[in-house]
């Protein structure tokens, strides 16, 4: 059990720079998406695909939805998306 939870330790680092990361892009706009390579504090690439951006969710408003969608490393093509 413990070896199991030293494999996701790394990943639970990702999470202040995830955060940062909503921070800095709010200037985005709607339709934009951005392929992020790297985070502060962690060294080198993400071992992973992660994509960021704002999805729109109401027109007349203007307000925006910020997601952020880190692909199956598994079978991206059949496992589901979770939300």
């Amino acid at each position: 059990p413990t070896a199991g939870r030293r494999h996701h330790l790394p990943v639970l680092h990702l999470v202040p720079g995830l955060l940062l990361l909503v921070l800095l892009s709010r200037s985005a706009s709607a339709s934009a998406s951005k392929v992020v390579t790297h985070l502060p504090g962690f060294d080198g690439p993400l071992p992973f695909y992660l994509e960021t951006g704002y999805v729109g969710v109401e027109e007349e408003t203007g307000t925006e939805l910020f997601y952020y969608f880190a692909e199956s490393e598994r079978s991206p093509g059949t496992d589901p998306v979770i939300l």
